[in-house]
């Protein structure tokens, strides 16, 4: 074989081995990558927009999985969902960063509600109780890495059914001096009903909570 020949095979083994090796780094920081593309909405290569869809499919699939129980009516056009998510989009900073704590007895029940609002940069905790949510707020004020927000649900079973958790948390978050905007994200609120004291909202469309997420932490001073 000639040098030429030779310099060829090297080179084909050369490029064959780079891009095993691109394989391989792919599949060893694929984790990574999935929880860095969740957060993106879009990003902009060679003047072309690609658009990313994690707060998309977040609210598409949690309208889907609402859709199933028919207790628990999801309303809204695709137009209103659009906007809500564009809104979010436009305002995206107000997101980043946030410091979110979710108070739910199921919390896998808003797993798609919170990959939505992953998606556009929210970090959020978990706490099943009120118990757990206070504790939860002394550690990130001690931490000094304070909650922004706070979601809750109203009923909980879990220990017992207390159909008023939700609301008896926002009283004893008033007792003990916590002014953190709070959201009521329930399966079935009642048509007209005005906004419990002391919460910023109440709502149970996956669009109406980005869209209320967003102007909590506006007033909050974010963004």
């Amino acid at each position: 074989m000639s040098w030429t020949g030779i310099a060829k095979a090297l080179g084909g083994v050369a490029s064959v081995a780079w891009a095993g090796l691109a394989i391989y780094l792919v599949w060893l920081l694929r984790n990574s990558l999935v929880q860095a593309l969740d957060r993106v909405s879009g990003l902009e290569a060679w003047g072309v927009k690609f658009a990313l869809t994690g707060g998309r499919e977040g609210m598409s699939d949690a309208i889907a999985m609402a859709e199933k129980n028919k207790r628990w009516p999801v309303e809204g056009t695709d137009q209103e969902r659009q906007r809500a998510l564009d809104r979010a989009d436009k305002r995206r900073r107000v997101y980043e960063g946030a410091e979110i704590l979710w108070v739910d007895d199921r919390p896998s029940n808003n797993r798609n509600e919170s990959r939505m609002l992953r998606s556009f940069g929210a970090l959020i905790t978990f706490a099943c109780a009120t118990d757990e949510a206070l504790g939860a707020i002394r550690d990130a004020n001690t931490e000094s890495r304070p909650f922004d927000l706070v979601l809750s649900d109203i009923s909980r079973d879990i220990p017992v059914l207390n159909d008023r958790a939700g609301i008896d948390m926002l009283a004893t978050f008033r007792s003990e001096g916590i002014v953190l905007p709070v959201i009521l994200y329930v399966g079935n609120p009642k048509p007209g009903a005005a906004v419990p004291a002391g919460a910023f909202g109440i709502t149970n469309r996956p669009d109406v909570l980005l869209t209320m997420v967003g102007e909590a932490l506006t007033r909050m001073g974010r963004g």
